[in-house]
């Protein structure tokens, strides 16, 4: 199903569609999972579930950046762009759609308050979290009541999408679990549940800071242990005012382009010797 922003703000009938679709797709998949699952198999802990855990952290990682680059349409293919958007959706329970409208909110007002859909300004790390899904649909919900106008026939239309929105999210956690196992379910899904959502919330609140001049400003975060590492294993994404600056790069780390190679072997072996090296090659090979 196409998705894009300006789909939402001329169709006020957009969010309830793609949730009906989002609801019967994931309700096949919750089908298929109870038809294959194994009703008398019997759960128990084994020390080794625990190395899944490394795995769905890695895997969290990287399942947002593959999310944010195909809601900036950043796959070669607009097909990948919607496949990849329509699977890391499914994993997150929230949906390709949503995410699809409320990041380009957040592009289009960055830290305005009831219109950025991740503005984290006046909050703690752990309000931003805990209120994230809140704050998002608040701003979504201001959006189409201003296009649409606030009557019964809008609210109606914002209540029943509301129905199905949630609906389809209890229905994906509970294809997972059947489709998965319970070993799979709570030492890979959950993890790689947690690890995305808190990896997401925190780089959008740690690069939307308060400056010395009181003004909101858009940061990249780098450097030290944690910072490198995480940059390495998000492909950049504490890069954010490099992004926000270019959203079509998949890694913003590279605004500039990748730097040169740092090993170059001709500034360690001075160019006459190099020439003598290529002749004596070459005169092997002739032999």
């Amino acid at each position: 199903m196409k998705i894009t922003y300006s789909q939402f703000r001329k169709d006020k009938y957009f969010f309830l569609k793609y949730f009906i679709f989002q609801f019967s797709y994931s309700l096949a998949l919750a089908a298929l999972g109870y038809y294959i699952y194994d009703f008398s198999q019997s759960y128990s802990f084994s020390l080794e579930h625990l190395l899944l855990i490394p795995v769905a952290f890695v895997f969290g990682m990287q399942l947002p950046v593959w999310f944010h680059n195909s809601c900036h349409l950043n796959f070669k293919k607009m097909w990948m762009n919607d496949l990849v958007g329509e699977f890391c959706g499914y994993f997150v329970l929230y949906g390709n759609g949503a995410f699809r409208i409320c990041h380009p909110m957040h592009h289009a007002n960055p830290d305005v308050d009831g219109k950025d859909t991740h503005n984290p300004q006046g909050q703690t790390y752990w309000q931003f979290v805990l209120g994230s899904q809140v704050t998002a649909i608040k701003c979504v919900m201001s959006e189409y009541f201003t296009r649409f106008g606030k009557n019964p026939e809008t609210i109606t239309i914002m209540a029943v999408q509301m129905v199905f929105y949630y609906a389809s999210i209890l229905i994906r956690v509970v294809s997972f679990w059947l489709l998965l196992g319970p070993t799979l379910f709570i030492f890979f899904f959950v993890p790689t549940l947690i690890t995305q959502f808190l990896a997401f919330a925190h780089l959008n609140y740690v690069t939307h800071i308060e400056n010395e001049d009181g003004e909101i400003e858009i940061i990249n975060k780098d450097g030290g242990v944690f910072y490198t590492v995480m940059n390495f294993l998000s492909n950049g994404a504490y890069y954010h005012k490099n992004h926000h600056m270019k959203p079509n790069l998949y890694n913003p780390k590279y605004l500039h382009g990748k730097p040169e190679r740092s090993f170059n072997l001709s500034s360690l072996i001075p160019q006459p010797s190099l020439m003598r090296i290529k002749s004596v090659l070459l005169a092997l090979i002739r032999i």
